[in-house]
C-alpha cells in the first residue's frame, strides 16, 4: 500500500464517514510539528511508531518518555473534542419532526448509553492515531509536504506553545501542501 496514493489508501474510503475526527486529526498534527511536539520528539515517535505498526500491542506501548499513541489521543480529545455536529447548507421539508406534539417530551436523545458511536471505544481513538501519525511522518520527513498559511509561507511560528484555539474556523488559512516534485 502506498500511503500517498488515493486510490491505493483504504482510508480514503473509510475516513469520509468519520468526518468529525478531522478536528482532532489537524490539532494533533499541529501541536507535533508546530507546537509542543518540538520539545518532545518522543511523542512525535510514537505517533509514528504505530502508524507503521498499527496493533494494539504499539498503540499501548509507551515510548521514550512513557507516554504511549494511546496516552497522546486521550489528551489530544481531552483538549480537543470532536466537533458533534458538521454544519451543511441543506434544506429540509417540513415533515411535522419539529412540532412538539410528535414527540414525547421524555424521548431520550441518541448519542448516549446504550447507543453510543461503536468507533468510541477501539477504532476511534486508534483511527486518529494512525492517521496522525502517517501524516507527520509525511510532513517531518520532508517528502515534499509542508504546512503553509494562505500566502505560502512556512507555518512554524504560528504557536509558540500555547494550547491551539478550538473554535471551529481557527486554522482555515494553514493549509498541507505538496511541493512540485514531492512524493
Amino acid at each position: 500500500m502506498e500511503p500517498t496514493n488515493p486510490r491505493d489508501n483504504p482510508l480514503c474510503w473509510i475516513l469520509p464517514g468519520f468526518e468529525t475526527s478531522w478536528r482532532i486529526n489537524l490539532r494533533m498534527v499541529l501541536e507535533l510539528l508546530l507546537n509542543k511536539g518540538q520539545t518532545h520528539p518522543d511523542w512525535t515517535a510514537t505517533m509514528i511508531a504505530f502508524a507503521e505498526n498499527p496493533t494494539k500491542i504499539q498503540f499501548e506501548a509507551a515510548g521514550e518518555d512513557d507516554f504511549s499513541a494511546k496516552d497522546l489521543v486521550a489528551e489530544g480529545l481531552r483538549l480537543y473534542p470532536p466537533t458533534k455536529r458538521i454544519y451543511r447548507a441543506f434544506e429540509w421539508e417540513e415533515n411535522g419532526a419539529r412540532h412538539s406534539d410528535t414527540f414525547d417530551a421524555d424521548v431520550e436523545a441518541l448519542g448516549g448509553a446504550p447507543f453510543e458511536c461503536p468507533a468510541k471505544a477501539v477504532f476511534g481513538p486508534r483511527m486518529i492515531a494512525l492517521v496522525v501519525g502517517l501524516l507527520v511522518d509525511i510532513v517531518q520527513m520532508g517528502n515534499g509536504w509542508r504546512v503553509v498559511d494562505k500566502d505560502e509561507n512556512g507555518a512554524n511560528d504560528v504557536f509558540c506553545e500555547e494550547r491551539l484555539k478550538n473554535d471551529r474556523g481557527s486554522y482555515e488559512e494553514l493549509f498541507l501542501v505538496r511541493a512540485a516534485g514531492g512524493v
